[in-house]
């Protein structure tokens, strides 16, 4: 595990239960700051549960979980100011412009109008979206909500952001300017999290991937480390599907 102050989230032997039966069962891993770090696993491997107990919405039931250092189980309120979520569905208010909603998380985390119009100007310019920001949401398709998702994510200036599925429903070059934005956070500073089944965007992205399965981390590395551990044939999609399969390294 990598010393605690290179961390921008570490799981500590972290239990949660559902009904006496164990979520997360002694899960520990170490997601390093400045990357982007990809949670992988099957249905039910207890991802979900991981992010909802690493960003405070869930109490575990034992262990440890810090983000930036400071402890999920006291800190909870101020965690939350640093992290920024992009979940798997396209929320917002449907009868507001695009641009409202934007500007509305923003206002909501306390980014100045000042840095949030020069930010949206920038971003929306750089995902080709600046002629939808005056569309309602309601009438935008899939992958347009999904874009402007990522923007408002980065409006709330957090530290660490959490992204589910972020090129789903994306056409090709659409994704392809997802991938570039999000490779560019990392020179902001940012840390994140990905996690999806598109594997262009773990093959692209990834640095770090965490292989989660029965509520564990079974192995964690980089996409060579992966593709040594459990292929012969050197392809990571090919790897992924044969460490679900596997049991727990180390």
């Amino acid at each position: 595990m990598k010393n605690s102050s290179e961390a921008a989230v570490v799981f500590q032997n972290v239990f949660k239960y559902f009904e006496r039966k164990p979520v997360l069962n002694d899960l520990s891993f170490t997601i390093p700051k400045n990357q982007i770090s990809a949670i992988l696993g099957p249905n039910g491997a207890g991802k979900t549960t991981s992010v909802r107990c690493m960003t405070g919405l869930l109490k575990i039931d034992k262990g440890k979980i810090e983000v930036f250092g400071n402890d999920v189980s006291s800190q909870s309120e101020l965690i939350r100011t640093k992290v920024g979520l992009v979940p798997q569905t396209n929320s917002g208010y449907t009868a507001l412009t695009a641009k409202d909603n934007l500007e509305f998380m923003a206002r909501l985390y306390g980014t100045s109008r000042h840095v949030s119009d020069e930010l949206i100007d920038r971003l929306t310019h750089e995902l080709s979206l600046t002629d939808r920001l005056g569309t309602a949401w309601g009438k935008l398709s899939g992958g347009e909500q999904r874009a402007f998702s990522l923007i408002r994510a980065i409006l709330t200036g957090a530290q660490l952001l959490i992204l589910d599925e972020p090129t789903a429903g994306l056409d090709m070059q659409r994704a392809h300017l997802v991938r570039n934005l999000i490779k560019s956070l990392l020179k902001e500073g940012k840390t994140i999290i990905l996690s999806s089944h598109i594997i262009t965007d773990i093959e692209q992205l990834s640095s770090n991937i965490i292989i989660m399965k029965n509520g564990q981390a079974i192995t964690q590395g980089d996409i060579n480390t992966i593709i040594s551990q459990f292929s012969s044939s050197g392809e990571l999609d090919d790897a992924i599907l044969q460490a679900f399969e596997a049991p727990r390294i180390g």
